[in-house]
């Protein structure tokens, strides 16, 4: 039970409340009942300002009851006092692998952008862009509900790119070739043959052509 401690006594079991806040461990007290304890430290809850940890899915309103986003910044600060944390903290790390702002919820990770959406629209889509391609730019205007067709097309260009534009190779007979996907995934040839700038060109024409996202094939 959380911030319950069962204690062992000779007639039986006691219960004591104790939790931390700003770094000061308070005690609230033993009681003889697990019931008791649990109507004294709910009480305690609420006069130190606590949200205790819930089950289930998270939902739009317990969310902003515990954080507050600012859509102009897309930075979360917490709103209530939970163990040593602070009403007013930046919450959030960049995760080192993928390199998304990552916060912790009911002890469970989400990336900030799905957190975002929940907290604006009270649903979290499937897929969501980064329309500047920035991963932790999680200001509300530069994020959209996407699908993998659409996120595809606001893709940075990949480390492996030996070229240096997106959907252009070289073949092993020394020719340039130039793809890209349609609006149906279908993978259409552009162009195949000498000239690496022709190649360059079909491939650019056929982004516009297709709504990819200006950013697409970039770095940074």
């Amino acid at each position: 039970m959380k911030h319950i401690r069962k204690l062992k006594k000779k007639d039986g079991f006691s219960y004591r409340v104790r939790f931390c806040v700003n770094y000061k461990e308070i005690t609230i007290g033993t009681f003889n009942t697990e019931k008791q304890a649990i109507i004294e430290r709910d009480k305690a809850y609420s006069k130190y300002g606590i949200i205790p940890v819930t089950q289930g899915k998270l939902t739009q309103k317990e969310l902003q009851t515990l954080i507050h986003y600012d859509a102009i910044t897309g930075i979360f600060t917490r709103k209530n006092r939970t163990g040593n944390a602070k009403v007013g903290d930046i919450l959030g790390h960049i995760h080192k692998r993928n390199g998304y702002l990552i916060i912790s919820i009911r002890n469970t990770q989400y990336r900030a952008q799905r957190l975002a959406f929940l907290y604006m629209l009270g649903y979290i889509p499937d897929i969501i862009d980064h329309d500047d391609q920035n991963k932790i730019n999680n200001a509300w205007n530069n994020l959209k509900a996407s699908n993998s067709s659409e996120n595809a097309k606001n893709a940075k260009r990949r480390q492996d790119n030996k070229y240096g534009i997106t959907g252009v190779s070289k073949d092993s007979n020394g020719s340039w070739r130039a793809r890209i996907s349609d609006n149906t995934k279908k993978v259409i040839l552009l162009y195949q043959g000498p000239d690496f700038f022709e190649a360059c060109c079909k491939r650019k024409a056929a982004e516009r052509y297709y709504n990819y996202h200006i950013n697409h094939g970039r770095t940074k």
